[in-house]
C-alpha cells in the first residue's frame, strides 16, 4: 500500500520535469519571433512597406529561433550523455 502511494507521489514531479523542457525548447522560437518581428517592422518603416518586411522578419526569426533550439538540444543531449559515460565508468572502477 505504501508503494503505491509512493509512485503515485513520484510521477507528477516527472511530467513538470518533461513540461519545463518543452518550455525552454520553446524560448529560441519566441525570442527569434520578437526580434524577426521587430527587426522586420523597423526596416519596413524605413523603406514604407510594412506588410512585405514584417512577414520577412518573422518568417526569418522563425528560421533564427528553430536554429537556437536545436542548438541548445544538442548542447543539452551532450551534456546528458557525458554525464551518464562519467557515471558508468565510476562505476567500472
Amino acid at each position: 500500500m505504501n508503494d503505491e502511494k509512493n509512485e503515485l507521489v513520484e510521477k507528477p514531479e516527472e511530467t513538470d520535469k518533461e513540461n519545463t523542457d518543452e518550455n525552454e525548447s520553446n524560448n529560441g522560437l519566441i525570442l527569434g519571433m520578437c526580434l524577426g518581428l521587430s527587426v522586420g517592422s523597423m526596416i519596413g518603416i524605413m523603406r514604407e512597406d510594412m506588410a512585405l518586411f514584417t512577414a520577412m522578419g518573422l518568417g526569418i526569426g522563425l528560421c533564427i529561433g528553430a536554429a537556437i533550439d536545436a542548438l541548445n538540444r544538442k548542447k543539452k543531449s551532450r551534456s546528458t550523455n557525458s554525464d551518464d559515460d562519467k557515471a558508468t565508468d565510476k562505476e567500472e572502477e
